[in-house]
């Protein structure tokens, strides 16, 4: 399978929003095209396991940790880019 690989002209905050897109489908395990800002974690097969390696792989990839209190507030992708974004992502 080829790696998905973010275009050419595109701007920062879109390639953090296409990472946190790829990000997600990976922990769920499903195709990119399935994810939606507004697609709920849970409904994209994203359960409390799923959550924790989500979780892990941001960290591992981002050196972003997120606080109990963030983490009580994912409910959708956009909720994941919005704290994400707000913690200073940079991909």
């Amino acid at each position: 399978m080829r790696a998905f690989e973010i275009p050419t002209g595109v701007t920062m905050s879109q390639k953090s929003l296409i990472w946190v897109f790829r990000t997600v489908a990976r922990a769920a395990g499903i195709s990119i095209n399935r994810v939606t800002l507004d697609s709920y974690l849970e409904e994209l097969g994203i359960d409390s396991l799923g959550m924790l390696q989500l979780l892990m792989r941001i960290d591992e990839e981002t050196d972003i940790t997120l606080n109990d209190e963030e983490v009580g507030k994912l409910e959708t992708v956009r909720s994941l880019f919005y704290i994400l974004n707000a913690k200073g992502l940079t991909v």
